[in-house]
């Protein structure tokens, strides 16, 4: 990976990319901060749009821009992307308003972006737009590591079986980004969204570390009173045999069981020693018989 990636240097608050551009590149971030950007509406984040050039009256004009020579209002509103009016031709720019794009989607070091579209063959769901500031709160510039789609397919074709990864963890990326698009509903800054972010994570692990206490309470609370409950039967059964001498045996017991089953079993034994006898006895007298017949045979 490391010999197709080339290094780029954003300035603050530049686009990488925009919304509904082809995708040709992996982005890496290295150092700073970027964003997926679109404009908060209350149903939801939209991507920006491109609205094509359409013609004004000239009533319709800013003063400035009807005077002659005087287009500095006009470059100003255009630098701030109020869409502006030329007042040459009488149509509406169609640039981009990014100032009205917020952030919902955070890549910091260490993380990855663009992989979606690439996988996908569409075009780019969302702008991407660099968010790093300084410590005095001023748009700083941001690095990142670039890999082309043509590189990227080389390594696929080149090791098949990390490409099924790559096209899974795109396909989860891609579904986690419409999830956070959708709960843009209020514009909010990059440092906001942070907080917001780890807020919520810090909360949901003190409550699952709250829930595995009660649990572990819980468990606590029931083992004395197995405990109790064991030993209640042990003293109900010592009541009931208060009467009986220690080392007799009760009726019933196991004891009273093992000696009926001797008894049982020594019985079978002399009927089984009588049955022998008996068959013994026939034997014999089979044997007299034949030799009494033989005998007068002869």
């Amino acid at each position: 990976l490391a010999l197709e990636l080339t290094e780029h240097r954003y300035k603050g608050n530049e686009i990488v990319y925009h919304a509904h551009d082809h995708a040709f590149n992996l982005f890496l971030v290295t150092q700073g901060t970027f964003a997926h950007v679109a404009r908060p509406t209350p149903a939801g984040g939209e991507a920006e749009i491109l609205k094509p050039p359409t013609t004004v009256r000239a009533t319709d004009l800013p003063r400035p821009c009807l005077q002659s020579g005087k287009t500095t209002t006009s470059l100003l509103r255009l630098a701030m992307g109020s869409a502006p009016v030329a007042p040459s031709t009488g149509r509406t720019c169609c640039l981009i308003s990014t100032t009205r794009l917020h952030p919902f989607q955070l890549f910091s070091s260490h993380a990855y972006c663009g992989d979606v579209e690439l996988f996908s063959g569409k075009t780019r769901h969302s702008s991407l737009r660099n968010e790093t500031v300084d410590q005095e709160n001023r748009p700083s510039d941001g690095t990142m590591l670039v890999m082309s789609k043509s590189e990227l397919n080389h390594i696929c074709e080149e090791f098949p079986q990390y490409k099924e990864i790559w096209e899974a963890e795109a396909e989860r990326r891609r579904r986690d980004c419409e999830r956070l698009l959708k709960k843009l509903t209020q514009p909010r800054s990059y440092k906001d969204l942070a907080a917001t972010t780890i807020q919520r994570f810090v909360r949901q692990f003190f409550r699952q570390k709250r829930l595995r206490q009660l649990d572990a309470e819980c468990s606590l609370q029931k083992r004395p009173q197995k405990g109790r409950s064991m030993f209640s039967h042990l003293n109900q059964l010592r009541a009931a045999n208060a009467d009986v001498p220690v080392g007799a045996s009760r009726p019933g017991s196991g004891k009273d069981e093992i000696g009926a089953l001797r008894k049982e079993i020594q019985a079978h034994g002399r009927q089984l020693e009588q049955a022998l006898e008996g068959i013994s006895l026939l034997l014999g007298h089979g044997k007299h018989s034949r030799r009494l017949a033989a005998s007068s045979a002869s």
